[in-house]
């Protein structure tokens, strides 16, 4: 379980910063950019609420 109001990391600053500066976007679109998996950022992200998958 993810803590809503536990700190972000930088990674997680990095994936917002990607997905609002080019919405919409893929997680493949996402990761092309940062150059690594991303998965539990990502995942992390929907549990708190700050995006979510359509």
């Amino acid at each position: 379980e993810v803590k809503k109001n536990a700190p972000l990391s930088n990674a997680a600053f990095e994936v917002l910063a990607v997905i609002a500066y080019n919405q919409p976007v893929t997680k493949a679109f996402v990761e092309q950019v940062r150059g690594v998996d991303c998965s539990g950022v990502i995942s992390t992200l929907c549990q708190k609420r700050l995006i979510e998958e359509k």
